[in-house]
């Protein structure tokens, strides 16, 4: 993840842009379960609407530059006595392992172009997914766009099995915010931060089986290069 956008109120002060401190070793975890609703529109159009549940977390590491941080909360560690703060970040810098965890709702809508010839296939869905989460300044969005190509083999009745490879772009956008304190709790970081995936396309593999013409199974898996991964699979029931 590319972090951006940061802003930090340290110690009940008000939020605003820092230089010094930085975040490291980040990265978004998240479970989705998604209710998704189809219909054909032509021939080589679907259109979808998709609501579910998200759950995950952002962890990361603060690093604070606590000289940077004295200054900016007006301490002089010259004064006597000296403030309590003054061990804790005078010619240091304090790493705060933090994991801020999200859940919520998300909505989203899409198309899937397809066309084929001769078994063969091509199939291009995309989709944009607005992530609200609960009780927190938490929000995101996701936009993706997979273009897939492969063969459809027909097994008989044991229905038809579809092989295909292709690519996942993913441009996926989440605003995080928290606080973390040291353990005293002597000081304490509000923080608020755009995550944004550091890589926007990756490989893909999978396959489709149609067991008949109302159930399907699906499994894909993305990954191979960049620096992100998924597994995705689905039970499909048409009517």
């Amino acid at each position: 993840m590319l972090l951006k956008d940061l802003e930090v109120g340290i110690n009940g002060r008000e939020e605003e842009p820092f230089e010094f401190v930085a975040f490291d070793n980040a990265s978004a975890q998240n479970n989705s379960l998604q209710l998704k609703i189809d219909a054909w529109l032509f021939p080589f159009m679907n259109v979808f609407g998709l609501l579910g549940k998200i759950d995950g977390s952002a962890p990361m590491d603060i690093l604070l530059d606590g000289n940077d941080a004295l200054d900016h909360l007006d301490i002089d560690c010259s004064s006597l006595p000296p403030n309590a703060l003054c061990p804790v970040l005078q010619d240091k810098t304090v790493t705060l392992p933090i994991d801020a965890p999200f859940s919520g709702n998300t909505y989203g809508i899409g198309t899937i172009l397809a066309g084929g010839w001769n078994n063969w296939f091509i199939a291009i869905p995309i989709s944009f997914t607005y992530a609200d989460m609960d009780g927190t300044n938490t929000e995101g969005y996701a936009i993706t766009v997979t273009p897939r190509g492969g063969k459809t083999f027909n097994m008989d009745r044991y229905g038809n099995i579809s092989l295909f490879g292709g690519g996942n772009y993913l441009d996926a956008d989440l605003t995080v915010s928290g606080q973390v304190s040291t353990p005293e709790g002597q000081l304490v970081i509000d923080y608020t931060l755009d995550q944004k995936n550091k890589d926007e396309w990756n490989i893909v593999v999978g396959g489709n089986w149609d067991i008949n013409k109302r159930w399907s199974l699906a499994a894909e898996y993305n990954g191979f290069i960049g620096s992100r991964e998924a597994v995705i699979v689905s039970f499909v029931g048409r009517f």
